[in-house]
């Protein structure tokens, strides 16, 4: 009995009176540390080589699938940027009181923006303001030529544009259709493989 009560912290030992109950709970107690010892020693090499041959096989068998979307989502920018190009232009027209104008390029990743070179109602030529690629989001990304009605877009100081529809395509077939309106509202329809 007194080898089991060694064990035991002495604070405990006051408060139990009963020597019975006391030896119980003190057997009970170097069990349980014994045993929390015993499942703190952490994992075999088994188990981990298991749950590593687990996630190897879940993340192959998601890869495709990633790629997808990530092309995906390549396509959903690069849409993103001609429209937000499409307003700025537009914007800039009416504040600067000058024309603007995109000219795309058909089959290929690349846009122009140019600018009127003088002020007003009239434009007597327009120069480059900034050349875009598309290219810039995945080398995939073109303007199609079957589903583009429009390749030059002009923006009035107005604020009017001639309306018309943009196409644009991915490696995996999906698809981006741009339609502006003559108020130069721009709307966007995603078509995903």
């Amino acid at each position: 009995m007194k080898l089991i009560t060694q064990f035991v912290p002495r604070h405990l030992k006051k408060t139990f009176k009963n020597k019975d109950c006391f030896i119980g709970i003190t057997i009970a107690s170097f069990f349980f540390m014994k045993r929390k010892m015993r499942s703190s020693s952490g994992f075999s090499i088994v188990e981990v080589l298991v749950a590593i041959g687990i996630i190897m096989i879940i993340a192959a068998l998601s890869m495709p699938s990633l790629q997808g979307y990530i092309i995906n989502r390549s396509l959903k920018s690069a849409a993103r940027e001609l429209i937000a190009d499409v307003n700025e232009s537009k914007e800039r027209a009416i504040s600067e009181n000058r024309e603007y104008r995109i000219t795309l390029t058909e089959n290929s990743p690349n846009y122009t923006i140019l600018q009127c070179q003088n002020i007003g109602t009239t434009c007597a030529g327009f120069q480059n303001f900034q050349q875009k690629s598309l290219a810039s989001f995945s080398n995939s990304i073109l303007i199609d030529s079957t589903g583009t009605t429009v390749t030059q877009y002009d923006f009035q100081s107005r604020g009017t544009v001639n309306p018309g529809s943009i196409r644009l395509v991915n490696q995996r077939g999906s698809r981006a259709n741009i339609v502006t309106n003559i108020t130069g509202r721009v709307s966007v329809e995603f078509i995903m493989q």
